[in-house]
């Protein structure tokens, strides 16, 4: 990286130059873990079941919890989880079903298409979207500077 290079390319540097071992390459990981503090919770809550991710289990002794998606494993601490998904559910309830729908099988169908053949699908996709009355709505709704209504 940028750093390294002016490290050892400026004399004045190598003083400063942490003693640190060889980067290491990740070849592969079964979990990412997040440390969340209470105040944040609820947004990496919504954040995460935005993305599809789902709660799998709690830890029988730790207070962490499992979300997963597909291939993909995340570690939280516990908490209140069970509102947060309430609220979340009524937002997307409220929301462009056709879209939301949409995205959901992009990112189901991303595990096995191409990228080339993904990319097109995505291209594809929105250019449907756009000319339906959600994305109608969702304009209408910004330039009138109003909250949109997905129930029409």
């Amino acid at each position: 990286n940028l750093l390294d290079q002016a490290s050892f390319a400026e004399p004045s540097l190598k003083e400063t130059r942490a003693l640190l071992p060889p980067r290491v390459a990740a070849k592969g990981f079964e979990f990412i873990e997040l440390a969340v503090d209470a105040q944040s919770r609820g947004e990496v809550e919504a954040l995460l079941s935005a993305m599809s991710f789902r709660l799998e289990r709690q830890h029988r002794s730790a207070p962490v919890e499992l979300w997963r998606q597909g291939a993909i494993n995340l570690v939280v601490p516990a908490g209140e989880t069970e509102a947060q998904a309430h609220a979340l559910a009524d937002v997307l309830a409220k929301g462009p079903r056709n879209a939301q729908g949409t995205i959901r099988a992009l990112v189901s169908s991303g595990y096995e298409l191409t990228e080339a053949a993904q990319l097109d699908a995505e291209r594809n996709a929105m250019a449907r979207l756009q000319g339906g009355a959600e994305a109608t709505e969702g304009i209408s709704a910004f330039l009138e500077k109003r909250k949109p209504d997905f129930s029409k």
